[in-house]
Order: structure tokens, then sequence, then C-alpha cells
């Protein structure tokens, strides 16, 4: 049986804390695969850019709540992987996004 999103998430969330973190994370995934099936590279500077924002604002929270995460455990090691592709792939992101807008204006 497949651990559920409950299970995976390294600290306790309430109902509607989960719901609003699932919608945001949702939303930002579509935007996503919307720019990146146009093919408009221009387009992804926001979305890629709340995504290193979000691993920003994940790792302070991490910080802030010492403990919250067992990095030594697989759901600690996937969350922490989590943040990290959130940060790399929102910074290379908003960089070719920055160059492509570049590009077309000149």
């Amino acid at each position: 049986m497949a651990p559920t999103a409950e299970a995976l998430w390294p600290w306790p969330l309430t109902e509607l804390a989960a719901r609003a973190i699932g919608s945001f994370l949702l939303g930002l995934g579509i935007m996503l695969v919307g720019a990146g099936r146009e093919d408009a590279a221009e387009r992804l500077e926001p979305p890629c850019s709340a995504c290193w924002w979000l691993a920003v604002l994940i790792g302070m929270a991490v910080v802030r709540f010492d403990g919250g995460v067992e990095v030594g455990s697989v759901t600690g090691l996937l969350f922490t992987l989590m943040v990290i592709s959130l940060l790399v792939g929102g910074v290379a992101g908003e960089m070719a996004a920055r160059r492509a807008r570049a590009t077309l204006s000149s």
C-alpha cells in the first residue's frame, strides 16, 4: 500500500493547512506545465520565482522549528530532495526566462 501524503510530510498539518498547501502546489505545477507546453520560456519567470522563494521559505520554517525534519529518515530525505529541486529548478528556470525575454526584446 502506498504511503499517504500525511505520512510523507515531515510535521503534522491541520486539514485546512494540508488542503491549502496542496492547492498551492497543484496550481504552481499547472502553471509550470502550461508554460512548458507553450514552449514560452519568457512566461516561466513568475512560477519559477515562486518555486525558489517557496524553497527559501520552507528552509526558513525548518530552521525556525528545529527538529521538524528527520534527515536520516526516508521521508526527511525525500523532503530535502524536493526542497533542493524547487530551489535549483526555480533559479535555473528564472534565469532561462530572463535570457529568453532579453533575446525577444533585442
